[in-house]
């Protein structure tokens, strides 16, 4: 099952105010990709971080609706 490509709200507010200073915009990837990759997580894990998160996310909200 794969999730339908949505632009990140980071990545349209950088590109908007690089267009306003007349600097090239991101590349397709977007911002976490182009500040946080290979940055805070190795780019080889590019996939896996976004899966990590959400996961986490998902069981922290379960754990609050059993608790």
């Amino acid at each position: 099952m794969s999730l339908p490509h949505r632009t990140c709200p980071l990545s349209t507010a950088e590109n908007w105010g690089r267009r306003g200073a007349q600097l090239s915009t991101l590349d397709e990837r977007g911002f976490l990709a182009h500040y946080f990759e290979g940055r805070l997580y190795p780019a080889g894990w590019a996939r896996r971080v976004p899966v990590a998160v959400g996961t986490l996310v998902i069981g922290s909200w379960i754990g609050l609706s059993i608790r």
